[in-house]
């Protein structure tokens, strides 16, 4: 009489289940449980929990999940709170992205920087303390992403692609946007954003939005006679 291979404890037969199943499942199990802690870390800053009062324990009680599975992805809360910064500003500068090829300077400044911005300030509790936590790490996985959208999702990415030299487009895209972020992290960190009114957060935003975008445009070398009036204007 032959015996059936038993169930293990998610009701699956291993016996019938083939090794690129189970890889998938071991992937959507790790997808979940990371997505988990990525909610539970961000649920403890909007409670007010602070970097010096986190700890793995706070979330994996909070995620649902155990301590092993937590360092199967992530050295300490550190890193993933970096992640947790990564999969946002990824998400906010997607969401942004102008998808068409003849975006102007305009539309890309309003559409990403503004976005960028916004996003910074409206949550600067979060995003401060994830700085707090990697500054120098952070600052560069950010970088890394600035970069890639510059080289290819905006107007300057033509300039950058174009210009003759020993430095490569990529070099040129991550120096323009080691730039913007040193800028964004240090504007960050100059002031008490819940203090100011709706009005005066606008202005803000405003104000460092022309100063980032006549940066780049200096920086980058572009010929001002063909940026947007907007950005010559502000010079």
């Amino acid at each position: 009489m032959s015996v059936s291979a038993m169930p293990d404890h998610d009701g699956l037969n291993e016996a019938a289940t083939s090794p690129t199943t189970m890889d998938a499942i071991v992937d959507v199990r790790l997808r979940r449980s990371r997505d988990a802690m990525i909610r539970a870390v961000d649920g403890l800053i909007a409670e007010g929990v602070g970097l010096e009062s986190m700890s793995v324990t706070d979330v994996v009680r909070r995620a649902g999940v155990s301590r092993p599975t937590f360092y199967k992805q992530f050295a300490d809360v550190a890193e993933l709170l970096r992640a947790s910064a990564m999969t946002r500003m990824t998400a906010m500068l997607e969401r942004a992205v102008q998808q068409r090829s003849d975006a102007s300077w305009s539309e890309f400044m309003t559409h990403t920087f503004s976005r960028l911005l916004t996003e910074l300030i409206s949550d600067s509790p979060y995003y401060l303390t994830a700085l707090e936590a990697s500054p120098e790490l952070l600052s560069r996985e950010v970088t890394r992403l600035i970069a890639d959208r510059l080289l290819c999702h905006s107007p300057l990415a033509e300039e950058l692609q174009r210009r003759p030299g020993p430095v490569t487009p990529r070099q040129r895209a991550e120096f323009l946007a080691a730039g913007t972020v040193w800028q964004a992290r240090t504007w960050l960190q100059s002031r008490r954003w819940a203090e100011l009114t709706p009005q005066q957060l606008d202005e803000a935003v405003q104000q460092e939005m022309t100063v980032l975008a006549t940066l780049l445009v200096d920086t980058a070398g572009v010929d001002l006679d063909v940026a947007e009036p907007a950005v010559r204007e502000s010079r």
